[in-house]
């Protein structure tokens, strides 16, 4: 249900949970994401500072924080998208990545080994040579935890240096992209709970030989739980008779809307300003796995190399 909590000098939010109405105010030039903004309730700027000045690298802010009137952020999000674009499913399902993640969809490779697969899928689309390991994986699922967590947990996360500790961890095999490690960082979790889906599919052979891979793809996309914007000037909302004021912190509770209808254009943001790039690649990565999943499931599977754990990462220093 969508509401609006006004709670001055605590907190002034609307959270949203409908895909109608997330597309409405997500066209509206009023809705973005200019988090730099200060003042407003206490709650506000912890969390637009959160988004604001602790998710970035060297190289700049992760490009899901930034407002939609930045020209460099739609350039290069146009650049990634058509890249993106031009990989097919074909391409895709004979690549290695694939098939070591189709393995672990299959249930032949262990439960722990499904984040660093999946980080490796994504991060050699930006550097060819990246892998994920325990390592990296936790680094993932530490943004993935601050990205969530309360006010409390949250400062936590950045006093013991775990969030900058992650970002660090991810930045310096992908050359501080920030697009990269968006990927590897804050998008790996949310594909990661898909695959984890598909691999429970996968697993019922009532439920695997119903579906094909276009239906597998679409049944098993899960969307990120809540993405940010803020109210750069009142917006109308029909759940309340005024406007809600200017500064509100609004909350799009993409996860709630999407899975409810397997709606996968609000899963990955919307169209327009703040589409996601990997909107396409994401429904071919997950036809590839699914096809060679489906083909592999019950056949003697060749496994890839080990995944390199933090132990023999210190045997080899």
């Amino acid at each position: 249900m969508s509401f609006f909590l006004d709670l001055p000098p605590l907190a002034r939010i609307a959270v949203i949970d409908t895909p109608e109405l997330i597309a409405r105010l997500n066209a509206d030039p009023a809705c973005d994401r200019d988090f730099a903004r200060r003042g407003g309730p206490l709650l506000n700027r912890l969390l637009q500072a959160r988004f604001s000045r602790h998710l970035r690298t060297r190289r700049g802010t992760l490009p899901a924080f930034l407002p939609r009137g930045d020209a460099a952020r739609a350039e290069a999000r146009t650049i990634l998208e058509d890249r993106l674009c031009a990989i097919g499913v074909d391409e895709l399902s004979a690549s290695s990545g694939v098939g070591e993640l189709a393995e672990w969809v299959s249930g032949h490779r262990p439960e722990e080994e499904g984040g660093p697969l999946v980080q490796t899928v994504i991060g050699r689309t930006f550097a060819p040579s990246f892998s994920g390991s325990p390592r990296t994986w936790r680094a993932a699922k530490d943004l993935d935890a601050f990205l969530g967590a309360g006010p409390l947990g949250a400062a936590w996360l950045r006093a013991t240096g775990r969030v900058a500790g992650a970002i660090d961890t991810l930045a310096r095999p992908l050359g501080d992209d920030p697009q990269a490690v968006h990927a590897v960082g804050i998008a790996a979790p949310t594909l990661h709970r898909s695959l984890a889906e598909m691999r429970a599919v996968m697993a019922a052979p009532t439920q695997r030989a119903r579906i094909d891979e276009d239906r597998a793809a679409l049944r098993c996309l899960r969307a990120p739980p809540t993405v940010p914007r803020i109210a750069t000037a009142p917006l109308q909302v029909p759940f309340r008779a005024r406007a809600i004021p200017a500064g509100t912190l609004i909350l799009f509770r993409l996860s709630a809307a999407a899975e409810a209808r397997l709606d996968a254009t609000t899963a990955f943001g919307g169209p327009g300003w703040s589409r996601c790039p990997a909107q396409a690649f994401v429904g071919t990565l997950l036809r590839a796995v699914w096809r060679r999943a489906a083909a592999d499931r019950d056949a003697p599977v060749h496994r890839g190399p080990r995944l390199v754990h933090d132990s023999d990462e210190r045997a080899s220093a």
